[in-house]
């Protein structure tokens, strides 16, 4: 097998689903990476921005994103320390796997 599955038992998925209120919400994903989670949690939402300061990384994500819900997704290089974001541009705010 190449590289690593990662959340094989889809615990993450999960817990995500279950305790958080996606419903019409819009969702900010810090350190969104290639959009894994992102593509898990998109289709409950109004709008979902996935940032991730690692260029490779989205560009991945823009590759992988699911056309069905492309008017839903966004992908940008950007910081969590410098948010080019207002204050009030978002209901949920998701860090998974980050560091």
């Amino acid at each position: 097998m190449r590289g690593v599955r990662c959340d094989p038992e889809r615990r993450e998925a999960r817990c995500l689903k279950r305790d958080v209120p996606w419903q019409d919400a819009r969702v900010l994903e810090i350190g969104c990476g290639d959009g894994r989670v992102t593509r898990k949690i998109a289709h409950q939402v109004h709008a979902m921005v996935g940032i991730d300061i690692n260029k490779e990384y989205i560009i991945k994500a823009h590759r992988t994103r699911l056309r069905r819900l492309e008017d839903k997704i966004r992908f940008l290089i950007a910081s969590a320390v410098t948010l080019p974001f207002s204050d009030k541009a978002f209901d949920v705010v998701v860090l998974s796997w980050s560091y």
